[in-house]
C-alpha cells in the first residue's frame, strides 16, 4: 500500500536528529493511516495515536533544547506552535475515546497539512540558526 504522507528532501531542516524525528512522525501518521485503512481494531487505532502524541512531545522537547542551548531568537513562539498541537491532538484523543469515527479524517488532514506547514515554514526558520550555532560547537 502507498504511503498516506510521504518525506521529500524539502522538508529538511539539515539537523540530522530533528529530520530523523521528523520521518518517525510522518512514519507514525503512515501506520494510523494504514491502521484505520485496514479496519484494525480501536485498539490498535488508539495505541498509535497515543504513539504519535507521545513521540510528537518527544520531539518538541528535543528542539526546544537546542532552542534553549542556542539561544534562538523566537523559542517562546515556536514552544506557542508546539503547545497548541499538542491540545488538538489532546482533543482528537478525546473524540476518540468517545467513540466517534468521522473525527479520523479531519485528524489526518490536520496532521498532514499541519506537520508540511510547520516543517517548510516554522521549522525553516531555526534551520539556519541551529547550523550556525552546531558548527561553533564543533
Amino acid at each position: 500500500m502507498a504511503k498516506f504522507f510521504v518525506w521529500k528532501q524539502d522538508y529538511s531542516v539539515g539537523i540530522q536528529k530533528i529530520d530523523e524525528q521528523h520521518k518517525r512522525m510522518f512514519d507514525i501518521i503512515n501506520e494510523f493511516y494504514t491502521s484505520f485503512t485496514e479496519n484494525n481494531t480501536h485498539a490498535k487505532l488508539g495505541e498509535t495515536l497515543n504513539l504519535l502524541l507521545d513521540y510528537a512531545q518527544y520531539h518538541f522537547s528535543t528542539e526546544e533544547q537546542f532552542f534553549v542551548n542556542s539561544n534562538y531568537i523566537n523559542t517562546i513562539e515556536h514552544i506557542e506552535e508546539h503547545k497548541k498541537f499538542v491540545l488538538t491532538i489532546n482533543g482528537f484523543v478525546n473524540d476518540f475515546t468517545q467513540g466517534e469515527v468521522a473525527f479520523i479524517y479531519r485528524l489526518i488532514n490536520f496532521l498532514r497539512n499541519w506537520l508540511v506547514n510547520h516543517i517548510l515554514q516554522e521549522d525553516q526558520k531555526y534551520s539556519e540558526h541551529l547550523l550556525e550555532y552546531m558548527e561553533k560547537e564543533i
